[in-house]
């Protein structure tokens, strides 16, 4: 009787259907949970990729555009900065980290191990998370003109006067007229930095808008030595006049050189010094020279140029004066230097005037000019109608320049970009 109940028993239990779609879910809710759960953590990984991937991307564009070409990388200070931009998560996983500069880019590597929540259950407890950015360094703007006027009006743009630059222009004067744009001038160049205030007069302008409220940059080649030239106590020439075509000088002490109307002078190279008096080009004559340096010294030293006369000028590419072409001694005063032009000018190295005016009466659009130019001077005043270009190659400038103008020019600072 009783092995017939328990046949009963166990029959009913084995033809009894109910509850089997319990135990089937329960049975399958185990990868679906884990399926689920994977999904999640996929979501939270590919977060912290993401996130981990603008960390790093900002990191090496600060790193290329702080150390640049040469300055040694500080690389606590990127990771620093990266972690800065980490965002946080909560867990307190710290990312291991490399940075690396090579062939003028920046690359920064870095891992994160992240913590799943569900896949643990898998004996899947973290997920490496692994990023590249690298950014190329690129030179941002050279400057080429720096005013060093500390107070008063250093650029005074006369009437429909036009200055135009591929590079930029930095203005010393804390003044609120420390740049005067007059009737119809425009003044043109890749940044216009100014202490004090610009003030733009009668539809002049002034592009890209002056970014005011600048600091003061110190004049970079002030204590720079005066060529060994100008420690001899006589004169090679005295008022030398120049009437020949083509006529030959020789370096020297000139105290007192003319180019007469309608001459020429050709420079061998080298380094002349015009003392006590000026460097007279008139109207039609021609001065040029190659790897030659000209230094204005004592009371009255300066160039002056006439309109309708040429000037063809290149600094020396080494040795005591590379890179300067033009330079008045800073002990000169009421000396004002005057660029003019009637026809080609070229002009590439520095122009130095530090404690005069360098007045430009040019005319750019009536000439073939090539320039690789840098103008430090106390202040510029532009005559009615001239119109003067500032070119700086900023592919040679670096070996051309001395390292003292360099700091200026690049002062801009360095640019950069993501490549990948």
């Amino acid at each position: 009787m009783f092995r017939s109940v328990m046949k009963k028993m166990i029959r009913r239990f084995r033809d009894n259907e109910r509850g089997n779609v319990a135990m089937l879910f329960a049975l399958a809710s185990v990868p679906l949970v884990m399926a689920s759960g994977g999904a999640v953590d996929f979501a939270r990984v590919r977060g912290a990729d993401d996130g981990l991937q603008l960390a790093a991307d900002a990191a090496a564009l600060n790193a290329a555009i702080v150390y640049g070409f040469e300055d040694p990388i500080d690389s606590d200070a990127v990771r620093a900065f990266m972690l800065d931009n980490l965002p946080r998560d909560g867990s307190g996983n710290v990312p291991t980290f490399s940075v690396s500069r090579a062939n003028g880019e920046v690359t920064v590597d870095a891992t994160l191990s992240y913590p799943t929540l569900v896949a643990g259950l898998a004996g899947i407890d973290t997920v490496d998370v692994d990023i590249s950015a690298t950014a190329r360094i690129l030179d941002g703007d050279p400057m080429c003109m720096l005013l060093l006027e500390p107070r008063g009006t250093a650029l005074n743009s006369g009437a429909s006067s036009s200055l135009h630059a591929n590079c930029g222009l930095h203005v010393n004067s804390s003044s609120s007229r420390a740049v005067v744009g007059n009737a119809r001038s425009e003044m043109i160049t890749e940044s216009n930095r100014i202490v004090g205030q610009a003030v733009l007069q009668s539809s002049s302008r002034m592009f890209p808008e002056q970014v005011e409220g600048w600091v003061e940059f110190s004049d970079p080649m002030e204590g720079y030595a005066e060529p060994n030239m100008a420690r001899r106590g006589r004169c090679d020439h005295t008022n030398y006049v120049v009437t020949d075509h083509d006529e030959v000088l020789r370096p020297g002490v000139y105290c007192g050189l003319t180019i007469s109307p309608g001459s020429s002078a050709i420079m061998e190279g080298g380094i002349y010094v015009i003392r006590n008096d000026e460097l007279w080009i008139r109207p039609s004559a021609t001065l040029s020279g190659s790897e030659v340096s000209i230094y204005f010294q004592g009371n009255g030293a300066r160039l002056n140029m006439e309109p309708g006369s040429n000037l063809m000028l290149t600094a020396p590419t080494m040795g005591e004066y590379q890179g300067i072409a033009l330079f008045q001694d800073p002990a000169v005063r009421n000396a004002d230097m005057v660029l003019a032009n009637g026809g080609d000018m070229v002009l590439q190295g520095l122009v130095y005037v530090p404690n005069n005016t360098l007045v430009l009466d040019t005319d750019a659009s009536s000439s073939s000019i090539d320039m690789n130019v840098a103008l430090i001077v106390r202040d510029i005043q532009m005559t009615a109608d001239a119109n003067f270009t500032a070119i700086i190659r900023g592919d040679t400038a670096r070996d051309f320049f001395p390292p003292e103008v360099n700091e200026f020019i690049w002062s801009g600072g360095n640019n950069a970009r993501l490549i990948r």
